[in-house]
């Protein structure tokens, strides 16, 4: 996204999830930093701080009217617009086609030649003047110009990811209690003093190899689980001192609750599903088999009559 050309464009800059290299036309200061790190599309109030790659003109090199730059990028314009007369004769179309990708070519090298730097800190807007200015031929693994290829050389390792992820996810569990994969994604993408990460996935290994030692449960798709393989952005993280553990027991003891609230009945496999669900209790086991073994016995001991369809059940089967 290329920015110091017009007025008031430093704070047009989208703010969504995305890895985003900004381009300026003139040096990179603390102004112009923080002006592009707090507004974004006309509007203070940037979420996604952690997203943007700063990238500036060589040296003392200027894209700026006076230096060639934007003259040939008005021409370029100007060209276009005449081309789209259709009331010119084809050989005045033809020469200033001719002479628009002339000016085209100039320009792409005079740019390429001109960039670039790229900004290196740890908190631009905070420690601007720590921020190293490095060669972007020098920084980035790959295409110099290519921008694809400057994010990739930006994003963080696995390791520099890992240390800071408890952080994260402690101060998560302190203010909300549980933190899902995704939110910690999120965190890195708001805070311009983490590392950059580049991708999702990356963050979803990094949280594996660093909560692996943590006093952490998961909780997904298939329940409770301490074993954080093939966790996704959807798994939540939970302390492991704040989820009860229930047994057969208890889940009698749930069901007896509902009966003795005024519930007439209780659909079996809605109740397991709640079970299943509920953040807060770890059905011990296999929790299918731990809650047909509470219906069972609700059933024998109380004496209460489980139906399924029309069918009366004198055995605990999902769905009834």
């Amino acid at each position: 996204h290329a920015v110091g050309f017009e007025d008031g464009d430093l704070k047009n800059v989208p703010d969504n999830r995305d890895l985003r290299v900004v381009v300026n036309a003139d040096d990179w200061n603390p102004d112009t930093v923080e002006t592009v790190i707090k507004n974004a599309e006309g509007s203070p109030g940037r979420e996604w701080r952690n997203t943007l790659v700063f990238v500036q003109p060589s040296g003392d090199t200027s894209i700026n009217s006076g230096t060639g730059y934007v003259e040939k990028a008005r021409y370029i314009e100007g060209a276009s617009r005449v081309l789209r007369d259709d009331s010119l004769d084809d050989g005045i179309k033809r020469a200033v086609e001719r002479e628009r990708e002339n000016e085209e070519r100039e320009l792409k090298d005079r740019v390429e030649l001109a960039y670039g730097e790229i900004l290196d800190g740890n908190d631009l807007l905070n420690d601007f003047e720590f921020a190293a200015q490095m060669d972007l031929d020098v920084f980035v693994d790959g295409d110099a110009l290519n921008g694809e290829d400057i994010v990739d050389s930006v994003a963080a390792g696995e390791f520099d990811l890992q240390g800071v992820i408890w952080d994260i996810v402690s101060d998560l569990l302190d203010r909300r209690g549980s933190a899902t994969v995704e939110e910690i994604y999120e965190q890195f993408l708001r805070q311009p003093t983490y590392p950059i990460p580049g991708s999702p996935s990356a963050v979803v290994d990094a949280v594996a190899e660093a909560l692996d030692d943590k006093p952490v449960i998961t909780h997904g798709s298939n329940g409770f689980s301490r074993d954080l393989t093939g966790i996704s952005l959807d798994t939540t993280i939970l302390p492991e001192d704040a989820v009860e553990r229930w047994d057969a027991d208890d889940v009698l003891q749930e069901l007896k609750r509902r009966f003795g609230s005024g519930t007439a009945s209780v659909d079996i496999g809605d109740f397991e599903l709640d079970l299943l669900e509920d953040t807060e209790v770890w059905l011990e086991g296999d929790g299918h088999d731990t809650v047909m073994t509470a219906v069972g016995r609700l059933a024998r001991d109380d004496r209460d009559v489980i139906y399924s369809g029309t069918a009366v059940r004198t055995k605990a089967q999902s769905g009834g």
